[in-house]
């Protein structure tokens, strides 16, 4: 996503941060500054410990105790994921002038 940002002031994180601001914050949307002031529940920090989990998920020989570890992994990320389901619709619409 990150690399598709037409801005020139684009750092690592922005993505997350961005799939995360309400719709209306337009504010946030157009000024990099203002859009990282707001306060959001997930950062790259998040995604880096749910990658660092998913990868330990392989020495999980129990598959009860692997399939409770990767339902918790998946209900952490859930809203990001249903952020940039929208966000992906989005602008399917919009390209497509529905």
């Amino acid at each position: 996503m990150e690399e598709n940002f037409t801005s020139d002031d684009v750092i690592s994180g922005d993505a997350i941060r961005r799939l995360q601001l309400d719709d209306g914050d337009v504010e946030a949307f157009f000024k990099p500054e203002v859009m990282r002031s707001r306060s959001v529940p997930y950062s790259m920090d998040d995604v880096t410990s749910w990658i660092a989990r998913a990868t330990a998920l392989e020495n999980i020989a129990d598959r009860h105790a692997l399939f409770t570890e990767f339902a918790a992994i998946e209900d952490c990320f859930e809203n990001i994921e249903r952020g940039a389901r929208q966000a992906v619709w989005s602008i399917d619409e919009q390209a497509n002038l529905r």
